[in-house]
């Protein structure tokens, strides 16, 4: 990805799964939750950034 290239991750609240505890996710929902744990790390470089419309969009920006 090139300096300040753009990620957009759509359903990243899973319909509302992510909020469930652990034991009671759905493995889709249990992806996203891991999903929206590492970003940061993966992004380190760059902006996480998480806009709560409808279901949920990360954006991503690559600074370096």
């Amino acid at each position: 990805l090139k300096p300040g290239g753009l990620v957009l991750i759509d359903n990243v609240f899973a319909r509302g799964g992510i909020l469930k505890p652990e034991i009671e996710q759905k493995k889709f929902e249990k992806a996203v939750t891991e999903l929206n744990r590492v970003l940061p790390e993966l992004f380190a470089d760059g902006e996480v950034m998480v806009l709560p419309i409808r279901d949920g969009i990360s954006i991503l920006r690559k600074k370096v």
